[in-house]
C-alpha cells in the first residue's frame, strides 16, 4: 500500500510539473506553420527557415513560402534581409528576389544595411565594411547576433559568451546555447533547458520556462519562438 501511495504521488507530482510547463505556454499564440529558425526585424518583417531549409516569410497573416534553400537567415531593423544558401553563398533580398554577395559563410546576422556580420565554416569571425567582408580577430565562433544598434554578442563553441567592445570581443559571465541580441539593453538568449533568458547586467534571468529552440525579437519588441517539433508561436 505504501508503494502504491509513492507511485501516485509521483505521477501527481510530475503532471503537475507538466501542467505547469504547458501552463507557461498559454502565454504563447501558436501560429500555422514549421520552422526551424525564425528572423524579426522592422515591425512585420517575420522571416523564417522550414524544416526542409526552405525560405518562409510572414504575410498577410500567415507564411508564405519563397524561392531557396537556406541555412542561416536574418532581416534587420530597416528590412535588410540577408541569408547564407547550404552551400555557403551569400544572399540579399533585394526587389522581392535573392541577389548573390561575393564571399562565403555558413551563418549571418544583421542589424541593418550597415550591420552584418557572419561566421564562416572555419568558425572564424568576419564584419561587413563597406561592400566587402574584414575577419575579426575571433576564432572558434558557433553563432553571433548582431542588435539593431549594432551591439555585438557571440557564442563559442564551448557555450562562452562574448561582447563586442568596440575592437575585441570580451568574455561575459555563463554560458548558452543561442544568443539573441535586440539592442545594447536587451540581451536574450536560450539556456541550455531551452529557457529564454534575458541579461540583467550581472546574471542571466529566466523569462519564459517553456521550453524554446530558436527564437528571435522584432524592433518593436515582438517576441517570435520556435520549438523543437518546428511549431511556431508568437510569445509577445
Amino acid at each position: 500500500m505504501f508503494k502504491i501511495l509513492i507511485i501516485i504521488s509521483s505521477i501527481l507530482l510530475s503532471s503537475s510539473s507538466i501542467f505547469s510547463q504547458n501552463e507557461k505556454d498559454t502565454e504563447w499564440t501558436k501560429v500555422d506553420g514549421k520552422l526551424s529558425q525564425i528572423a524579426v526585424g522592422e515591425k512585420g518583417a517575420i522571416w523564417g527557415i522550414g524544416l526542409d531549409h526552405t525560405v518562409w516569410k510572414w504575410d498577410d497573416g500567415k507564411f508564405s513560402q519563397l524561392k531557396g534553400v537556406v541555412q542561416s537567415i536574418s532581416v534587420g531593423k530597416d528590412g535588410s534581409t540577408w541569408c547564407v544558401g547550404l552551400e555557403g553563398r551569400i544572399y540579399k533580398y533585394e526587389n522581392n528576389s535573392w541577389t548573390t554577395i561575393p564571399g562565403s559563410l555558413q551563418s549571418i546576422s544583421v542589424g541593418d544595411a550597415n550591420n552584418i556580420w557572419g561566421i564562416s565554416d572555419d568558425e572564424s569571425v568576419w564584419r561587413r565594411v563597406g561592400d566587402k567582408w574584414t575577419k575579426v580577430n575571433f576564432s572558434k565562433a558557433k553563432q553571433i547576433s548582431v542588435g539593431f544598434d549594432g551591439s555585438v554578442w557571440c557564442l563559442k563553441n564551448d557555450a562562452s559568451v562574448w561582447k563586442w567592445d568596440g575592437s575585441n570581443f570580451v568574455k561575459q559571465t555563463g554560458e548558452l546555447k543561442l544568443i539573441v541580441v535586440k539592442n545594447k539593453d536587451e540581451i536574450w538568449g536560450l539556456n541550455f533547458f531551452n529557457q529564454a533568458v534575458k541579461w540583467s547586467g550581472e546574471k542571466w534571468e529566466i523569462i519564459y520556462e517553456g521550453s524554446l529552440e530558436n527564437f528571435s525579437i522584432g524592433e518593436d519588441g515582438s517576441i517570435w519562438g520556435v520549438k523543437a517539433n518546428g511549431n511556431v508561436y508568437k510569445i509577445k
